[in-house]
């Protein structure tokens, strides 16, 4: 062969193909096949390096468990420097499912371990950030199955959570992959997350009750801020499955840290942003001076500043449209605004008018007894709910703000009949039951007292914090006897509770006999000798 063919047939033989695979690779479907190679190799050996470390300590499935909790609490939400999908780096999430999905196949009955492989599923696409809503609907579904399951163990979940149960872990991953379709215009397949979701277990009836109700809370065409993910999706049910006060515009504080709400808001929802899309792409989190200003509380800010100021009576002003907070958003995220918020029930409304602690009576007892629907809250599987079970106590706390202004005004049977209007409605709640005990003892009504008293030892004996609540006032009342037989009872059911000892030991200082104070106090230094903050004082006293 001359030399000329023989630079031909080499050319053929390893140029040709260099060419092709550098343009298979530049054009993505060879890079991406070698991305994902690397990716393998990447989390198989991030696997191994797990699984040599649980063989050490034995292959258990409690060792996978905390060995899959760990990467994933690590790695949840970019805590530590997260790859967005389309990086050659593997998702380390990867290796907490691997983990997770040993320890349940080792115990398929491990309550915890397939809460937090939902937890693993839920996490997989990473944080929320810009435009981004990274769930799908085969992630959903895995998370959704193992939540579920842990539930079907048992209807109480007693294991380490990752903020919220696995009740309202449903929610939260069904409501997500709703708005995930919200921010992509495709109601239908809202609808569809939200009633598939449902189905899993999601937006319980007691969800949806208290959501009902703060939308009932709530003018005409207003903006409500809320906080979470079950102050929040409920809402949005109710609104996208049921059309049910559509006109509501729901402003959820986190979600007001992303680019696309805020346009959703701007564009599809009417609330008045005086932004353009560009601005609005530009927001960004800022110091001043120790404070880090977050893109919510520039937006927060926005939004009230931009409604109109209309008069509704001569020299009195109110917001239009008007605006709301739910009782759930924290004094934190609303503190600026603090002195012109006045409870109106479910919600604090913004008025013009600034005062400290506004209150609109009216409203509020309007909204206690004649708006809200309380229909089927005293029924005991409320308590399989933790998340709905923390929302039916903002009715107890609005019932006994009422209360005890109506204390106050000298209206002690009226305070009365409002505490007995919600015990008959709501679930018990021990902060309503002491205080109704010592309303019955201010109005000389013993039996109820008594009664109400017993309620309480029935339903809530295993709660330290009732025996020196119920023992000062039974004492206060002139009943020391049944007041120092209280406290006793709490000390010794619960003797590490300092609550109960300081409470007893006060009174014993105060009553005696003086040897039982003076056992007390060396008993508690006995068993506690560390706890100097809290005895010494007493000992300096007796000096």
């Amino acid at each position: 062969m001359d030399k000329k063919n023989l630079v031909i047939v080499l050319f053929l033989i390893f140029i040709v193909p260099l060419v092709v695979i550098l343009v298979a690779y530049y054009s993505g479907s060879l890079r991406s096949s070698l991305d994902y190679k690397d990716k393998e190799k990447g989390l198989s050996a991030e696997i191994s390096r797990h699984e040599k470390m649980i063989e050490r300590k034995g292959a258990s499935p409690e060792n996978y468990l905390e060995a899959g909790k760990r990467v994933i609490k690590e790695n949840i939400d970019g805590a530590k420097g997260w790859k967005l999908p389309d990086s050659t780096t593997y998702n380390p999430v990867d290796v907490g499912i691997y983990l997770l999905n040993k320890a349940v196949s080792l115990d398929p009955n491990s309550q915890e371990a397939h809460y937090w492989l939902g937890v693993a599923y839920q996490k997989h696409e990473g944080p929320m950030i810009e435009n981004q809503i990274p769930y799908y609907p085969e992630y959903v579904e895995l998370a959704s199955e193992h939540f579920k399951t842990a539930l079907e163990i048992s209807p109480s979940y007693k294991g380490e959570i990752n903020v919220l149960g696995p009740y309202s872990k449903l929610t939260s991953v069904w409501g997500s992959l709703a708005l995930r379709y919200i921010n992509e215009d495709k109601p239908d397949s809202v609808v569809w997350a939200f009633e598939r979701g449902a189905q899993e277990g999601a937006f319980n009836k007691y969800q949806r009750q208290f959501a009902r109700n703060l939308l009932n809370s709530c003018g005409g065409e207003a903006i409500l801020f809320t906080n979470g993910d079950v102050d929040t999706y409920p809402l949005m049910y109710l609104q996208w499955v049921e059309g049910f006060r559509k006109d509501v515009r729901i402003a959820n504080l986190s979600l007001l840290n992303t680019v696309w709400f805020i346009k959703h808001l701007k564009h599809r929802r009417g609330v008045d942003i005086a932004l353009s899309d560009e601005e609005i792409e530009k927001l960004r989190p800022r110091r001043e001076g120790g404070d880090i200003i977050r893109i919510q509380d520039i937006m927060m800010k926005h939004i009230i500043d931009n409604a109109e100021m209309v008069e509704i009576a001569d020299s009195e002003y109110a917001y239009s449209p008007p605006i709301y907070f739910s009782i759930t958003v924290a004094m934190d995220n609303k503190e600026e605004f603090k002195n012109f918020l006045s409870l109106e029930g479910l919600v604090f409304r913004l008025v013009a008018t600034e005062g400290e602690t506004q209150r609109n009576w009216g409203k509020l007892r309007e909204n206690l007894f004649e708006v809200y629907d309380y229909d089927g809250l005293t029924d005991t599987t409320l308590t399989r709910y933790s998340s709905s079970v923390a929302l039916q106590r903002n009715y107890a706390v609005i019932f006994m703000i009422l209360a005890n202004q109506q204390v106050e005004d000298g209206t002690l049977a009226e305070a009365i009949l409002t505490l007995e209007y919600a015990r008959n409605v709501l679930p018990y709640d021990s902060g309503r039951n002491t205080r109704l005990v010592d309303l019955y003892l201010d109005s000389s009504e013993e039996v109820e007292a008594e009664k109400t008293f017993a309620e309480a030892m029935e339903v809530d004996s295993a709660n330290p914090y009732i025996y020196p609540a119920y023992g000062e006032i039974f004492i206060k009342h002139g009943m020391r006897e049944k007041g120092m037989e209280i406290l006793n009872k709490g000390h010794k059911l619960f003797p590490a509770d300092n609550g109960n000892f300081i409470t007893l030991e006060y009174y014993l200082h105060e009553y005696g006999p003086e040897e039982e104070y003076k056992r007390l106090l060396k008993e508690w230094i006995k068993l506690h000798p560390e706890d100097k903050d809290l005895y010494e004082p007493l000992l300096e006293r007796e000096e």
